[in-house]
């Protein structure tokens, strides 16, 4: 993870992060879960950018959202937007120390590792936070192309027409009844 993601054979390091930080959750009445202490770590106390070796601590604002934010999906190659889901901080976690999206699935309010059970997993390739520091762009490679848990490369296949009527954009990709069994 340190050494960062690499795309199309390039190294990026949009975050660096050690390992030992996340494995040390911070336990707060806001998250009892815990917060991995490189979340909540102030980017004041970490060394200035220094290039490669250097790094640049985010401090994402779970609290604005009520622990949680919004996580965009997006092709690293297309650009296409794949989904939306939402993060809280073992989601962040856990996208940062494996470099595979995880989101927090809030109808069975639990941990969710995309693709886990139909193994179209999401590599993260890099990561953007918004200027609040309270939504993130997740940029992946979408494992077994689509991203859909209904088939469909992106969650946005409907096409909303000025009359209000939808059309269907793209081709399904897999029969959810096969994959979610």
């Amino acid at each position: 993870m340190g050494a960062g993601w690499e795309v199309d054979g390039r190294a990026t390091r949009p975050l660096r992060i050690t390992l030992d930080a996340l494995l040390q959750p911070v336990v707060s009445k806001r998250f009892p879960l815990g917060l991995p202490a490189a979340v909540t770590t102030p980017s004041r106390d970490l060394p200035p950018l220094a290039g490669a070796q250097g790094y640049i601590m985010l401090e994402l604002d779970f609290e604005k959202g009520n622990g949680l934010l919004p996580a965009i999906a997006q092709d690293y190659r297309t650009g296409k937007v794949l989904m939306l889901a939402y993060i809280n901080p073992l989601a962040w976690g856990e996208t940062l120390r494996t470099g595979e999206a995880h989101y927090w699935s809030r109808s069975r309010q639990e941990l969710w590792h995309k693709g886990a059970s139909s193994g179209h997993i999401q590599r993260i390739k890099a990561v953007y936070a918004d200027c609040d520091n309270d939504a993130v762009i997740f940029v992946v490679e979408q494992v077994g192309g689509a991203a859909c848990h209904t088939g469909y490369e992106s969650c946005f296949h409907r096409k909303v027409e000025n009359d209000g009527s939808v059309t269907i954009v793209g081709e399904r990709i897999f029969d959810p009844k096969e994959v979610y069994r």
